[in-house]
């Protein structure tokens, strides 16, 4: 049939071949990017701080292995709690990675302050992709489309499948915007499905939720899902709930 149109079979084959091995080249940098995203060490120098359990009063081992629900209100310094979540996790040898969007001050100030904190990698929450790419120029960011629960439960699986001997942090920023983004409804399912993936005996994860945004059943809903509860107010950092 292509030649009795006139297409050489060859060329044709040629041609097939070709748009396979492009798109084979473009799948493998990209498994390439994501694998050298993943191939980070933990911050092996300088004694362990715990300056966030300090604020907590609880013991020096309290965020190991726990998934926490974080409420604050934006009013107050949270991005400050945040910093202190950061300079312990990563000092005492895990490696975080935080999703959050570029506007967020969450990641304003991890990344002011990364130089000082040590090793972060940064999933950035945006709707001008739609599949994991990374940032030109950032070799600790990979962009992830904020509105796809499917990836993002992917990378979220893989995250902690790449470093199988490696103790995580997940930060996770923030259940408000994702809530106002795509409903109540899908930000719960993602939730519930995220938990089951960080429930792993290597991974301490910390999801923030804006608490003042949200009515008493919605904030009832969520917390439902987690495990162990913190408050950040004017009055400092508690335990509502702990396992």
């Amino acid at each position: 049939y292509l030649w009795l149109v006139g297409i050489d079979a060859n060329d044709a084959g040629y041609l097939v071949a070709g748009t396979f091995f492009s798109i084979t080249a473009i799948v493998f940098r990209r498994a390439s990017v994501l694998a050298s995203f993943f191939d980070v060490k933990p911050t092996l120098e300088g004694p362990s701080e715990y300056p966030f359990s300090t604020r907590l009063g609880a013991g020096k081992r309290f965020l190991a292995r726990r998934n926490i629900l974080l409420e604050v209100n934006p009013a107050t310094d949270y991005e400050r709690l945040i910093i202190d979540f950061a300079k312990e996790v990563i000092s005492t040898k895990h490696i975080l990675f935080t999703f959050t969007s570029r506007g967020s001050p969450i990641y304003r100030i991890l990344s002011e302050t990364h130089d000082v904190i040590g090793t972060l990698r940064f999933f950035i929450l945006t709707d001008k992709v739609s599949y994991p790419k990374p940032t030109e120029g950032q070799l600790n960011e990979i962009m992830v489309p904020q509105h796809d629960n499917s990836i993002l439960l992917d990378v979220l699986d893989k995250t902690l499948k790449s470093t199988p001997d490696t103790p995580i942090a997940i930060l996770f920023d923030s259940i408000t915007d994702m809530i106002l983004s795509i409903g109540l409804e899908k930000t719960y399912n993602f939730l519930k499905q995220a938990n089951e993936i960080v429930n792993d005996p290597r991974a301490t994860s910390l999801f923030i939720i804006n608490e003042p945004a949200h009515d008493d059943k919605t904030m009832t809903l969520i917390r439902s899902l987690f495990p162990n509860h913190l408050s950040y107010t004017d009055a400092g950092l508690k335990a509502t709930k702990q396992v």
